[in-house]
């Protein structure tokens, strides 16, 4: 997988941030979905920890976090993509599997926050560092 960091030459640039399967040789446009949150975490950890940084500066993998906790909340349902479902205040915050599929599950919203929070830990620790 590879994360999207450019507009796409087809699909919306909301797929920016998000981590695509390029391989897959049927889309023509990226795809990022839910799984995206899995590959955050990953780098939010990373971002924390020197010895995993490899060739990739610290600044670059912060870049590489907020790209993709952009898509992330992409995802996310807030009150305004509420206006169809039948009770909005439950549904506010829950991660959808993909920006053209509105399931809801609990995985892709719990795995979604547990990144955000590795994230947030990673920020936090880093804040008093150069």
């Amino acid at each position: 997988q590879h994360q999207i960091t450019t507009a796409p030459q087809l699909g919306p640039e909301d797929v920016i941030g998000g981590f695509d399967d390029s391989s897959a040789p049927h889309r023509l446009a990226p795809a990022p979905n839910w799984q995206s949150a899995h590959a955050l975490r990953l780098l939010a950890v990373t971002a924390r920890t020197p010895e995993l940084l490899s060739n990739t500066s610290r600044l670059d993998r912060i870049i590489q976090c907020t790209l993709a906790a952009r898509f992330i909340a992409q995802l996310m349902y807030d009150e305004p993509s509420c206006f169809y479902m039948r009770n909005a205040p439950r549904v506010i915050g829950a991660v959808r599997k993909s920006l053209t599929d509105n399931t809801l599950d609990i995985t892709h919203t719990a795995t979604g926050l547990l990144a955000i929070i590795e994230l947030k830990q990673s920020l936090v620790e880093l804040a008093g560092v150069d």
